[in-house]
């Protein structure tokens, strides 16, 4: 009997262990941690530039890491783990973030935020599923880069501009988001990921009458921007977009000739974009000794877009605001982390052939011609009977005639790089205690096959709604990646809409076969209450 027992109790131990290794890896959205091991270090800046790739996978994954106070066992957990950097997980051709995090003392991480997060870094979150083969979507970030004045200014100066100009500022901490879609091949959108944000960062940097005190730009970005003379932030992102766009076109091969679009083709390849620049006024502590990020004055965040790449906005209605396109009320019996947002914003516009006021602008352009927007019999309106977004990077042969060909030929420019730019104000949180403002970026792969921006939303709340003594105590788990949720949920939208089982679904391999039934999708969600709160 003895023996019986021993046995039957060492295959269930067997079953058990293959049951939680299979659960482990079944799902479709495999999860990258790709988590920093840096110590919170006083003035001291880390700097990643990972370039490198390595074996193509179905979905990138930077999930949230939490320290969880009162959970010893979590946090036992967390700090011994060996903690992958970006540049050794296998996260395919499509990525190459560049993040700059700031690091302080441990005994400066008192507030909540920072229990919430191991560091800040971990406040992005970001998930992709490819349907191209290779993938056509790229992203990037840049965090916490220290702007520092140039020189002293004086507060009575009337010849600065209202985004340079706030008494007692010392600086400002520049905080970039990037998400691209490529057409035509994912060439010019991995030029994006490159070059865009370092651009609109010295760009911004000179509207400011700053410079970047904590990570190096590179010439390239630098002499960019050294001769330009910039009245507002917005127009220092439109500056940046339209010159990364004539680097693009000025680094095509002058001997290629192209008569006709194909994939890769450097005429035709081009890529939509949205940039977010989260910028946090920063002043002076009362010893005159340090740095810290003001709650007295204002924080912005610019959006910058081109195309159908776009960018919404969850937030909690304890936070001012004058806008009047906020809608959509979320329960507020749901429980949760984030079940306090209840406020749904779409701050970019998608820039589609079928939108009414940018066909005008199309039309424009091109002389009105006949052709300026075509739909076919598949219902599309495409720019030229070619293309179905109105701005991009890219895309030359809508654009110079030089680079241009059959009856495009004649009456371009069609398209345009400058992108729309907007400000927001952000409030400052009215709790360290839960995410107050969850920025979230994506592709149009996302978007389309979403019921509404709302969605989104509904499916972080039900999907991380935890017991309320858990949301409390300041709990979000860790392997609650914020953006695969979202695109799980896309998935079992797609097999809904094609009557297909999930399992058929994600064994079908990137290339014609999944691309025939959704785009490439790439999703980032930010926590900016992370970006908000005093870190130094």
């Amino acid at each position: 009997l003895t023996k019986i027992v021993q046995t039957t109790t060492t295959i269930l131990h067997t079953r058990t262990t293959n049951m939680i290794a299979n659960n482990n890896t079944s799902s479709p959205l495999s999860n990258n941690h790709n988590n920093n091991q840096n110590t919170f270090k006083r003035r001291k800046v880390t700097v990643k530039d990972t370039t490198t790739t390595t074996e193509t996978q179905d979905v990138l994954a930077v999930p949230i890491v939490v320290d969880e106070c009162n959970a010893n066992d979590y946090t036992t957990k967390i700090a011994s783990s060996q903690k992958r950097k970006l540049e050794d997980a296998a996260v395919s051709n499509r990525v190459s973030p560049t993040s700059v995090v700031r690091e302080e003392e441990e005994e400066d991480c008192a507030c909540d935020v920072q229990r919430r997060y191991e560091n800040v870094e971990d406040a992005v979150m970001v998930a992709t599923y490819d349907a191209n083969d290779p993938s056509e979507d790229r992203f990037d970030y840049m965090l916490n880069l220290d702007l520092v004045p140039r020189r002293v200014r004086n507060s009575n100066d009337n010849n600065c501009s209202s985004d340079r100009c706030a008494v007692d500022v010392v600086g400002y901490t520049l905080s970039l988001f990037g998400v691209y879609d490529g057409h035509g091949g994912g060439d010019c959108a991995q030029f994006a990921q490159d070059h865009l944000l370092r651009t609109c960062a010295a760009h911004i940097a000179v509207a400011l009458d700053c410079e970047v005190d904590n990570f190096d730009l590179g010439d390239e970005a630098l002499e960019d921007a050294r001769d330009a003379r910039h009245s507002s932030v917005n127009k220092a992102l439109c500056t940046a977009f339209v010159n990364v766009d004539e680097r693009w076109m000025s680094d095509i091969d002058p001997d290629v000739v192209q008569s006709s679009c194909y994939k890769g083709g450097p005429w035709n390849s081009g890529s939509c974009a949205v940039v977010a620049a989260l910028l946090v006024p920063e002043i002076m502590d009362e010893d005159g000794e340090s740095r810290r990020i003001s709650e007295e004055l204002t924080s912005k965040l610019y959006t910058a877009h081109l195309g159908d790449c776009r960018a919404v906005l969850f937030s909690d209605d304890h936070i001012d605001s004058t806008d009047s396109n906020l809608f959509l009320p979320v329960v507020r019996e749901k429980i949760g982390p984030y079940a306090h947002l209840n406020c749904c914003e779409q701050l970019t516009e998608d820039h589609a052939a079928s939108n009414k006021s940018e066909q005008t602008l199309v039309e424009n352009r091109c002389g009105d011609s006949s052709r300026a927007i075509i739909t076919g019999a598949s219902g599309v309106a495409r720019v030229a009977g070619s293309l179905a977004v109105t701005r991009a990077l890219g895309d030359a042969y809508l654009k110079r005639p030089d680079m241009s060909f059959g009856s495009y030929k004649e009456h371009c420019p069609f398209i345009t790089c400058v992108p729309e730019v907007s400000c927001k104000v952000i409030g400052v949180p009215f709790s360290n205690a839960v995410p107050s403002q969850l920025l979230c970026m994506g592709t149009d792969g996302i978007f389309e096959k979403i019921e509404s921006n709302q969605s989104i939303i509904n499916e972080i709340q039900s999907s991380t709604n935890q017991d309320r003594s858990l949301m409390n105590n300041n709990v979000v788990l860790p392997d609650q990646n914020l953006s695969n949720i979202v695109i799980d949920h896309v998935i079992e939208n797609v097999c809904s809409i094609r009557d297909l089982t999930k399992r058929s679904f994600t064994a079908l391999k990137p290339g014609r076969a999944r691309r025939s039934k959704h785009d490439d999708m790439t999703f980032m969600t930010i926590d900016l209450s992370a970006f908000l709160q005093s870190f130094r």
